[in-house]
């Protein structure tokens, strides 16, 4: 299907929001500004490396890629994977779009590479 540049603002926004209730840690951190510069209407990011995404999220200044894994067993901890961060990530963008009535866009990210996310639906 293809989607108006209108959806994918909408996409776009809605993934903002989700990323700022999950991972701010507070008003005017850097991490929160990397959210409006990083997140990209798919076809006009800057790198263009997903053309044909509803967005690209770009993540080499803060936001966590979903590809990374964090070992921490060496310091008596787990091992957690950001892929599961982004599956909520996704699932809260469909909660965001489905409040504006639009349950027809069902988002979800995929790693293009280890700096770029694309969200297709």
């Amino acid at each position: 299907m293809e989607y108006s540049y209108e959806d994918k603002l909408l996409v776009r926004n809605a993934y903002v929001q989700a990323l700022r209730e999950r991972w701010t840690p507070g008003e005017g951190s850097i991490l929160s500004e990397d959210f409006d510069k990083d997140v990209h209407v798919g076809g006009e990011a800057p790198g263009n490396w997903a053309p044909r995404s509803l967005v690209e999220i770009y993540c080499e200044d803060g936001i966590p890629n979903a590809s990374d894994i964090n070992d921490w067993s060496d310091f008596g901890g787990g091992v957690s994977y950001n892929s599961e961060e982004w599956i909520a990530i996704d699932k809260r963008v469909c909660e965001i779009l489905a409040d504006m009535g639009r349950t027809d866009i069902r988002p979800y990210t995929e790693s293009y590479n280890s700096a770029v996310l694309a969200v297709y639906e």
